[in-house]
């Protein structure tokens, strides 16, 4: 039989913990952060498969778990929840955006930065809303993907230039491209997300001076769509054992 370490403050891992224990799972479910010297109160036993589903974990942890027999599902990078996770990321970006602005997403001008995973979907869940949607591209095979899908395309050189026409920004690159420039350009009541990791893809300070609304928002599919999310994740887990 299995068994399930799920490791973090996630919401994600709440709920999930719920779900396997209803299926009849050993599972156990630690919300602080696991230091090595607290690793033995946490047994991984021989002969069990112990599968450690997390987030993001400091690599001493992970590696010290694998000597003891563990194996690990990481959530945020598995190739069989990543587009799961990009659809709760757009639909919880979209409805932050939604709530701050005074415009209706139909019928507005909206920009993307990137046309990643999480760009793709945006793009597409804004343009089914009835949105004009431009995609901010670095790299020619974006910009054939981005156009192949209905969508305006224009270059990140080009950013400067066309900002005066955007009522929502979404940024989904990790790089400052959100400029003080940029933003110098942008309509003052231009609502912008920023679902990039680490210090995002906007210039904050320079936001601030020119009083545009603009927000980080972090660990979406955990916050947003908590349920939707662990149920996608137990499935994936279950049909591992199978």
């Amino acid at each position: 039989m299995t068994a399930y370490l799920l490791i973090g403050q996630d919401k994600r891992l709440e709920e999930l913990y719920k779900m396997l224990k209803q299926k009849g799972k050993q599972v156990m479910y630690i919300q602080k952060e696991l230091e090595i010297e607290t690793l033995e109160r946490y047994p991984i036993e021989q002969g069990k498969k112990t599968v450690c589903v997390v987030g993001r974990i400091p690599q001493e942890i992970e590696t010290a778990l694998k000597e003891k027999g563990a194996v690990f599902f990481h959530m945020l990078t598995d190739k069989r929840c990543k587009n799961f996770n990009a659809i709760a990321t757009a639909e919880g970006a979209i409805a932050h955006a939604i709530l701050m602005s005074p415009w209706n997403l139909e019928g507005s001008s909206v920009c993307i930065l990137g046309f990643g995973t999480c760009g793709r979907v945006l793009a597409e869940k804004c343009k089914a809303l009835g949105a004009k949607t431009t995609v901010v591209v670095r790299r020619e095979e974006a910009a054939k993907a981005a156009e192949k899908e209905g969508h305006q395309v224009i270059w990140v050189e080009e950013l400067v230039e066309k900002a005066k026409e955007f009522y929502y920004l979404f940024n989904t690159v990790p790089a400052v491209l959100v400029t003080d420039n940029v933003l110098e350009k942008l309509r003052k009541d231009v609502i912008l997300i920023d679902i990039a990791s680490k210090e995002g893809g906007i210039d904050y300070k320079a936001a601030k001076t020119h009083q545009i609304k603009a927000v980080q928002i972090l660990r979406i599919p955990g916050r947003f769509a908590a349920k939707s999310s662990a149920k996608k994740l137990c499935e994936i887990l279950l049909a591992q054992e199978e």
